[in-house]
């Protein structure tokens, strides 16, 4: 299992996507670095730099801490009436990184070995390749591994797993990292749902994840469909009227659904 390829289209280990589940399998492999299998990763996507943030909840050391960007104790959660519940989280933390470190990290581990490789290809078949081998078809031409993990997420991959009565949500966002020039954000603690959202789509609500006191992920979601050029005032809204932030830079956005 720790031997080098045979040639350079033949692996042990070959890890079809580049997002957070291959790229955390591919990051575990490489902390083995005498006895980790030769591996090839497969990245069809190519969105290094896009602005994706990754939040998770930890308890004690994790092996993506060198990533975090920022980490609280403390959330805050504020109902659309009412007072807002401030909750100490104890043992926990929540914590937050940037997926295009992810990326830029394990792509940069696996370019520093011979035997490992990473591909700026699209897959386009598995299938198998003699006993206990699998051959991998991609734009680049075919290559052959021992073991396969398609991380891919297909939205027909759901279907038969949803019983007959289930109903099927989708959760739409849309935010920006924002640095502000006039007011400051309080690095201590997250707001995890704001649900006073007024002109927002359906049910929604805010969050704002400040990284220190000028620089902030601020994020509108809802379960209707979101349009830019209608929630990016909301956003400028929150801020002013949320957060005393009454001037800022928009540094990068991030946009999208999922299921």
């Amino acid at each position: 299992m720790s031997g080098p390829a045979d040639d350079a289209s033949t692996f042990e280990l070959a890890v079809l996507g580049a997002g957070v589940s291959g790229l955390c399998l591919a990051r575990a492999m490489l902390r083995d670095e005498a006895g980790g299998p030769s591996l090839v990763l497969f990245d069809g996507a190519r969105d290094d730099d896009a602005l994706r943030t990754l939040s998770f909840w930890a308890e004690g050391p994790t092996g993506l801490d060198d990533l975090v960007t920022a980490r609280w104790q403390t959330v805050l959660v504020v109902p659309d009436a009412g007072p807002a519940v401030r909750v100490d989280l104890g043992p926990y933390e929540y914590r937050t990184l940037f997926f295009a470190d992810l990326q830029r990290a394990v792509k940069e581990a696996l370019r520093a070995h011979p035997r490992h490789r990473v591909l700026d290809a699209r897959v386009e078949a598995i299938e198998p390749a003699g006993p206990e081998r699998v051959r991998v078809r991609s734009s680049l031409g075919d290559f052959e591994a021992r073991w396969a993990l398609d991380s891919r997420l297909r939205p027909s991959d759901l279907d038969g797993r949803l019983g007959p009565h289930a109903v099927r949500l989708r959760q739409h966002f849309f935010g920006a990292l924002v640095e502000a020039r006039a007011g400051r954000f309080d690095p201590s603690c997250a707001t995890l749902m704001d649900f006073r959202a007024p002109g927002a789509p359906g049910r929604a609500f805010f969050y704002l994840l400040p990284l220190d006191a000028s620089r902030a992920l601020v994020e509108l979601v809802s379960l209707d469909p979101l349009d830019r050029g209608d929630t990016e005032p909301l956003l400028a809204a929150y801020l002013r009227d949320r957060c005393a932030v009454s001037a800022f830079e928009v540094r990068a956005r991030e946009a999208g659904s999922s299921p």
